[in-house]
């Protein structure tokens, strides 16, 4: 009780700074929610507009009631220490006292871990820019709401605190999303891959080099009538049309030359985890995708894995996806029956991970190519015993799995681990 109350009394004052520092220096707020994709299309709205604005973008991936005040005061980490919490409110105390350089634009992911959370930053947040990415039909966090359709509601608590000469922009492929746009009378900017939306994406595949191995995606945005091409190298998926795209979108709001934010975003560079291609062992090929998981990201990264042409096997290494409550086994079982139709060999970690399995075998998947594990680090064991020539490997999972180990165990060059994979910091490589 006392700890929960410490715990409470530091985000109020935080919220607080960082309430009075947006008074203070009136920057352009650009907000971004959603079940999936709120880091991809940050970082990506920020590539777009540094080239041309005064503009900061939260630091990895802070955006609950705590890591979204932090990163208004230039903090970067949410961590429990007394010296971190010390140095994020002296920032605070600094930036109000005295006159200090200031971003006038700031790219924050807004996320949630538990009822009101969003409505409590939305109150003072009040964003130029609300952004909706997608939801999901079985999101993270639902443990701690009554429903699936009261945590969406709490989501659109940030589209309610947009300013009247706001513009909202939404993914028009999602219908839960679209919804969202009678709780604002702001401008309004759509997105997606259907003929209505104002920023379209189309044309995706994917590319291989001359050995027949993938290298990346490409596809196309049009915009007012004018078609772009895109090439994203080093990383797989659809998913990756919804940053570009919702970059495009901003950058149309701000009133930014299309031509120049597409010229920026060819140098966008994906974040590790997120369906990064890594060479393996063996000349095989691993799809790393262990930045998170939740049900509908697990979906689309199945999806392209079925998309993709090879001459070995295809693997699919996945973790528990944490923060279902009730919907944990529905969920997990949906993803058993999409990989029996998908992968040769599954690989599961941790106790939710057996509805996957089970549900696999229920759809006609080889049980004998079925694998059950407690933890990454003996699942990294098995995978590397078994890698062959041309296999291709997903691999996903929640954050707390540590999915990332199994990629370090099988990678070619596991000395750019630094580099390549998440959680490669003090912090995580500690815990």
């Amino acid at each position: 009780m006392f700890l929960e109350l410490l715990r409470e009394i530091r985000i109020w004052i935080i919220q607080l700074e960082a309430s009075l520092v947006l008074r203070k220096y009136k920057p352009q707020v650009i907000a971004i929610t959603g079940s999936v994709g709120k880091t991809s299309a940050k970082d990506a709205i920020y590539t777009a507009l540094k080239d041309v604005l005064d503009v900061r973008k939260s630091p990895k991936s802070l955006n609950g009631e705590l890591g979204t005040p932090l990163a208004i005061l230039g903090g970067t980490s949410d961590n429990n220490t007394i010296g971190e919490w010390l140095n994020n409110f002296w920032k605070g105390i600094t930036l109000l006292m005295f006159r200090k350089e200031y971003p006038k634009y700031l790219v924050l992911e807004v996320g949630l871990g538990r009822p009101n959370e969003i409505s409590r930053i939305a109150r003072w947040l009040k964003p130029h820019i609300a952004l909706v990415t997608r939801l999901s039909k079985t999101p993270v966090h639902v443990e701690f709401f009554k429903s699936v359709a009261d945590l969406h509601n709490e989501k659109g608590a940030l589209v309610d605190a947009l300013r009247p000469d706001g513009t909202f922009i939404y993914n028009s492929d999602d219908e839960d999303v679209v919804a969202f746009q009678k709780r604002t009378t702001a401008k309004k900017t759509s997105f997606g891959e259907n003929i209505h939306a104002d920023v379209k994406a189309h044309d995706y595949a994917v590319m291989y080099d001359v050995h027949g191995k993938p290298t990346g995606v490409r596809f196309s945005i049009t915009v007012d009538g004018k078609s772009y091409p895109i090439e994203v190298a080093g990383s797989l998926g659809r998913q990756h049309m919804l940053p570009i795209m919702t970059a495009v979108s901003v950058g149309a709001a701000l009133g930014i030359n299309t031509e120049k934010v597409i010229a920026s975003l060819r140098h966008h560079n994906t974040p590790s985890g997120r369906m990064r291609i890594i060479q393996g062992l063996h000349e095989s090929t691993i799809i790393d995708d262990t930045y998170n998981a939740s049900p509908i990201a697990t979906e689309e990264a199945l999806k392209t894995l079925a998309d993709i042409t090879n001459s070995g096997r295809k693997s699919f290494a996945i973790g528990d996806m944490k923060e279902l409550g009730p919907h944990s086994e529905k969920a997990h079982r949906a993803i058993g029956k999409l990989a029996a139709s998908t992968c040769t060999i599954l690989i599961c970690v941790g106790e939710q991970s057996k509805f996957i399995s089970d549900e696999a075998i229920v759809h006609s998947f080889d049980k004998n190519n079925s694998h059950l594990f407690s933890n990454s680090s003996d699942a990294a064991v098995y995978l590397h015993s078994i890698l062959n020539k041309n296999d291709i490997v997903l691999v996903k999972g929640s954050q707390s799995m540590r999915m990332e180990k199994i990629v370090e165990a099988v990678m070619k060059n596991p000395a750019d681990k630094s580099k390549l994979l998440v959680r490669q910091d003090g912090f995580w490589r500690n815990k």
